[in-house]
């Protein structure tokens, strides 16, 4: 646990307001050292879309949901058709405001959801 969360929920609003953008500005910061990586990985998906392969997001919990939204965000921005991006999210994509809690480190079914995949494949 971050040394600043205990009683988080009891100080002033600002107060929690700004540890929380602190530990955000914290995080960015962090990229820095991955920009390499970041931009290795940008350029094999965008192989693997111009060379007609999938993407796919394999992910889980509030992650998953990010990286749905990412998916889901690149057929309209980048006009990528919905059959080379595929979202694979532990205990499968809510369709409500409630997410499961047990699926965190679920894999059941990964194995075959992920079994077409090729070498011009992003996973």
């Amino acid at each position: 646990m971050h040394d600043d969360a205990p009683g988080l929920d009891a100080r002033p609003a600002i107060e929690a307001a700004a540890l929380l953008a602190e530990g955000q500005i914290a995080a960015a910061g962090a990229l820095r050292s991955a920009l390499q990586a970041i931009a290795d990985g940008a350029a094999a998906m965008a192989k693997t879309i111009s060379g007609g392969g999938t993407l796919h997001y394999v992910a889980a919990g509030s992650s998953g949901l990010m990286a749905a939204a990412d998916a889901q965000e690149l057929g309209g921005t980048y006009s990528i058709p919905a059959a080379q991006l595929r979202i694979h999210m532990a205990g499968g994509l809510p369709t409500g405001v409630e997410m499961p809690g047990d699926t965190e480190d679920a894999t059941e079914g990964l194995q075959t959801d992920l079994a077409d995949v090729t070498s011009g494949d992003t996973v």
